[in-house]
């Protein structure tokens, strides 16, 4: 009795064990270390015994800017900003080109675009500022499309500023020492568009990290600062070192984290978070190209401080130049403070206001301050003794421009445990006016987040999407299979004991059992109850009938088990290789095979596509194959089938075109992923000859019959109400 469901149930458990087997495969060849016990990192907590007073010492500062993306069309280019400001550093986070294709979907890296950077940096000089030791780039997913390994061998090795997977810069000042580092996340593979989205940190990419914890800690650096191109949010991040260590225990030792990869997503979404698990300050910046965006962070007596500004576009000498840039170091803006890193007991200790304010026009400004919107702050005095570069090029001016303002102020009025806010305004020679407002607390406590960043901002970069998207897809799979497996135990099971029909008859009657639902008010509740009632009696019918049905249950069966063990399509992931070992794989749910020697290449992209296709291609399927699975009972209940054809029809042809559209992606990586793909247009295949299969049987059924279609009948028993026997009279006369 149960030979049948036991066997459905054995194939799908030895698929599943064969799918942990690749996956442990998958995970291994990754170089992942074993999971030692853990070893805690101690947190660093700076001190400084200097008050935050009318001195402009004890600070520097440094820019950063993401998403250059030099196309073949256009060329970005920095304005007046980075003279005028005359920072430390600066520092590239990614994204340095464009890499696309003027072909939807495509990329591959273009020699033009890489000359145009490189070029880009020679006429602005800035690899030869300090010695080489001013300028700091790194590689986003855009810069490593289409690439293959070695890494020596692509042209972010021979045309960065760089040129190495990642770098690490120590910064000595006469007041201590900072760390600032960056890790190259993407993937050992290049793979082109669209599969190159989510990077990955290695254990290669942890032993890295732990390295440069440690050797800070081991000095006293003041902070570290860390830089990848991709958010936290985006990378696979579970490898450990080899001593054991995890990401989170290696965090804990960081200062701020930046990435620059979202680009600001839509409608300018500020995308900042603190993670409290690891005392993490994480801030991505927005792009270069398309919103203009590039980053200030000042580190005033190890207190960070940090604006994001828009770049001067287009004839702003005409129009009086910029309007002048401020960033508060003291008090600093409490969203963003870290207790953990930063001495935020000298808010309490400090004398002054201390605000940095950059003028693009000549002569002095005026600085007015307001706390709370009624308490005026005293005059602001100027006590800068820097000046920003004359251009660019002028190596020779290599001081950090520190144009400070200063106004005296005591902040023991406000050490009331209370979030406090203070607006600056600031209006320069030329009338041009700015203003800031910033959160701040007395007590060192970090202030409510007060729109420090969007709620959709938030979300992405405090949500982990490897262990979600994984953990839906996995669940997406397995409610699937449990629809496929329960429903096929029940009507096996009533089958052997000859009570389906009366299921399927009981089922029929309940559907129309209470008749249809008054919508007065006093019976609204029992009208959805009814509503929910039918529903679930009209699904469980459908689900039942299409277990029942072999010429459809038994491919997407076969289908759905397949998708977990078998390759989805062979494809040219790297269409710009020239070996069949670097240039072709197979797609996998868990990752990326590459049969000719690179093995597996884990990737959260292809996580990513099992979810979008359980949800968008797989469960539609299996919900419109149990609609068309032949539905006797229904028509018995007065159910009209004729209109539901129509619309199952409809779905079924409308499902298969959406599906044909988004999966176009599949033709970036050239015709062979489109004719080897069991995964995917085998499978459409099959649904055309269903689609092709029902369109005759609903055709054949409507020929008429003695002047009478089956459509008739079916539309007159509804309206006078005839039982089952009927029907099924008229049923047998069109030879039904």
């Amino acid at each position: 009795m149960l030979v049948y469901p036991l066997r459905h149930a054995a194939i799908t458990a030895l698929c599943w064990a064969y799918a942990l087997i690749f996956l442990y495969s998958a995970a291994q060849s990754s170089s992942h270390a074993s999971l030692l016990a853990p070893v805690p990192v101690p947190q660093p907590r700076n001190t400084s015994s200097d008050m935050l007073g009318n001195d402009p010492r004890g600070i520097f500062t440094f820019m950063e800017r993401a998403a250059v993306l030099i196309s073949k069309a256009s060329c970005s280019e920095a304005g007046i900003e980075l003279p005028a400001v005359a920072p430390d550093l600066l520092f590239a986070s990614g994204d340095l080109v464009d890499s696309k294709s003027a072909v939807t979907f495509r990329s591959q890296q273009h020699a033009q675009e890489w000359e145009a950077y490189q070029g880009l940096l020679n006429a602005s000089a800035i690899t030869r500022r300090n010695n080489g030791l001013f300028y700091f780039d790194m590689r986003g997913n855009h810069d490593c499309y289409d690439t293959s390994p070695p890494f020596n061998t692509t042209f972010y090795a021979s045309m960065s500023a760089t040129k190495s997977q990642g770098y690490h810069h120590l910064h000595q000042k006469s007041f201590g020492k900072y760390t600032f580092a960056s890790l190259d996340a993407c993937p050992v593979i290049g793979v082109a568009r669209p599969f190159n989205f989510f990077g990955i940190l290695d254990t290669n990419d942890m032993n890295a990290l732990a390295a440069i914890i440690d050797q800070s800690q081991r000095e006293s650096h003041r902070h570290v600062f860390l830089a990848t191109h991709y958010p936290l949010s985006t990378m696979i991040k579970t490898a450990r070192t080899n001593d054991g260590r995890d990401f989170n225990q290696l965090a804990r030792g960081a200062s701020l984290w930046v990435s620059g990869h979202l680009h600001r997503l839509v409608g300018g979404v500020r995308l900042y978070t603190f993670h409290k698990d690891t005392d993490l300050l994480e801030l991505e910046v927005g792009d270069l190209k398309e919103n203009a965006v590039y980053r200030i962070v000042a580190v005033d007596h190890d207190m960070i401080s940090f604006t994001d500004e828009v770049v001067s576009v287009g004839d702003w000498k005409s129009s009086g130049g910029p309007a002048p840039v401020i960033l508060v170091t003291n008090p600093r803006d409490a969203r963003f403070a870290s207790p953990a890193h930063e001495p935020v007991q000298l808010v309490r200790e400090s004398s002054h206001v201390r605000v940095l304010v950059y003028s693009f026009n000549e002569g002095r400004v005026s600085v007015r301050g307001m706390i709370d919107g009624k308490r005026e702050l005293g005059d602001f005095v100027y006590v800068g003794k820097t000046r920003g570069w004359s251009n660019v090029t002028a190596l020779k001016e290599t001081e950090n421009h520190v144009p400070m303002y200063v106004a005296s102020w005591t902040p023991q009025n406000f050490d009331d445990g209370k979030d406090h806010w203070l607006h600056i305004e600031v209006i320069d020679s030329a009338g041009k006016i700015s203003t800031k407002r910033t959160v701040f607390r007395v007590d060192g406590l970090r202030a409510k987040s007060h729109g420090m960043s969007t709620a959709i901002g938030q979300f992405i970069m405090a949500t982990n999407f490897e262990t979600w998207i994984k953990f839906l897809a996995v669940l997406m799979h397995v409610g699937i299979m449990i629809l496929v497996h329960a429903f096929k135990l029940v009507s096996n099971l009533k089958l052997a004991d000859g009570s389906l029909d009366p299921l399927r008859a009981s089922l029929s009657a309940g559907i129309n059992a209470d008749g249809l639902p008054n919508a007065s008010a006093d019976s609204r509740f029992h009208a959805v109850l009814v509503f929910v009632r039918k529903q679930t009696f009209q699904w469980t019918l459908r689900f039942l009938n299409f277990s029942t049905t072999p010429h459809l249950f038994y491919p997407f069966f076969a289908y759905v088990n397949y998708i977990i063990v078998g390759p989805w399509f062979i494809a040219d992931f790297v269409p710009s290789a020239k070996t069949f070992k670097d240039r072709t794989g197979l797609f996998y749910p868990y990752g990326l095979w590459f049969p000719g020697g690179r093995g597996w290449l884990l990737l959260l992209d292809t996580w990513m596509v099992a979810l979008w296709e359980h949800s968008t291609f797989i469960f539609p399927l299996l919900l419109i194959l149990a609609c068309i699975s032949p539905n006797q009972q229904l028509r018995e209940t007065g159910y009209k089938t004729g209109k539901r054809s129509n619309w199952q029809l409809f779905a079924l042809a409308a499902w298969l075109l959406v599906t044909v559209y988004f999966g176009y992606y599949a033709t970036s990586y050239n015709l062979i992923s489109v004719v080897v793909s069991p995964g995917k247009v085998w499978m459409c295949g099959w649904v055309v000859w269903v689609l092709a299969r029902y369109i005759l049987k609903t055709a054949r059924e409507d020929v008429p019959v003695g002047g009478v279609t089956r459509s008739d009948l079916e539309r007159l028993a509804a309206e006078e109400g005839d039982d089952g026997e009927r029907f099924a009279e008229d049923d047998a006369l069109l030879g039904g």
